[in-house]
């Protein structure tokens, strides 16, 4: 709570903040699942015209590695989005920062995997491990930019007293 104070940030605006967070993350988590609850035929429909559109920019990029930077893409998202939550979180009652980190990780990798199953669910979709594994590096990867931007802005904050 003393960290509150610190920065001028009242509790209730955290409350918001987290509410917020909470919601967005949510609805990624819906809009992750709703594309794995999706026939391959649609999805590589789906993956198809998304790759036309990015080889009019970087050429050369297959369907199969649009759907693997799609993974990556909204993994790193997601990732973002939960740390940040956690971040938020941790504003209300003080939290170690590698407790952030697990915490964010487990969720993710809970998202990685439920997203692979409901997989198994759509005609002609089959439940991979690398692609788990591509995910968490997403969630990571997101994950790391946000704690890198709050870790500059800290430590720029610090420069400024």
């Amino acid at each position: 709570m003393s960290d509150l104070r610190e920065n001028g940030i009242s509790r209730k605006k955290v409350v918001i903040i987290l509410a917020v967070l909470i919601a967005a993350d949510i609805l990624w988590v819906v809009f992750i699942f709703s594309r794995s609850l999706k026939s391959a035929s649609v999805s590589t429909e789906e993956s198809e015209a998304v790759r036309e559109v990015v080889n009019s920019v970087i050429p050369a990029i297959s369907s199969l590695g649009i759907r693997k930077l799609a993974h990556f893409v909204e993994f790193a998202i997601l990732g973002a989005l939960v740390f940040s939550t956690v971040e938020a979180a941790s504003k209300l009652k003080a939290r170690k920062t590698i407790i952030r980190i697990m915490l964010t990780a487990s969720l993710c990798i809970d998202v990685a995997v439920i997203d692979e199953l409901l997989q198994l669910r759509s005609p002609g979709r089959d439940c991979q491990v690398s692609d788990m594994l591509l995910d968490f590096c997403g969630a990571a990867a997101g994950a790391a930019v946000i704690g890198l931007i709050i870790y500059l802005y800290k430590k720029h904050k610090e420069r400024l007293r």
